[in-house]
């Protein structure tokens, strides 16, 4: 019975591989192969920061500060964050997150206000024009 399920997922598994690696063509248009975008040596994981990229450590200056907090980015861009108090090193915290996030963040704040259509308006369809008309309405009927 293992042997059975073994097989059936590697068949599974070999089935995907073969049929997302092929072009999608639905009515005359014809959508890249997935698997090709997820290819580690060539898909988009190119875009990301070449290996030898080094984020600058910062020491960083606000009113909002009380006290001195620095940045310190390892290898991996995990940032390292010391200051001489709790408060504003949690502040800094936030700050580094806003800065490497501020697109997702304003992505998911249309969205949940379903005006998530202007930022896309070339792109979509009426299909999510519609999606985001229906959270307008969710959003002003629990005012």
């Amino acid at each position: 019975m293992q042997i059975l399920k073994f097989i059936s997922a590697l068949l599974l598994t070999f089935l995907l591989l073969y049929f997302l690696d092929k072009p999608l063509n639905i009515k005359e248009k014809s959508i890249p192969p997935i698997a090709r975008f997820f290819n580690p040596f060539s898909g988009f994981w190119q875009n990301a920061e070449p290996a030898g990229f080094k984020m600058p450590s910062k020491s960083i200056r606000n009113t909002f500060l009380k006290g001195k907090v620095e940045v310190a980015f390892d290898e991996r861009l995990v940032p390292h964050i010391f200051g001489e108090n709790i408060a504003d090193v949690l502040f800094v915290q936030g700050y580094i997150t806003a800065q490497n996030r501020l697109w997702q963040m304003d992505i998911s704040t249309r969205a949940s206000g379903g005006r998530r259509t202007v930022s896309f308006s070339v792109v979509t369809g009426t299909a999510s024009a519609s999606a985001a008309a229906s959270i307008r309405r969710i959003t002003v009927s629990a005012r």
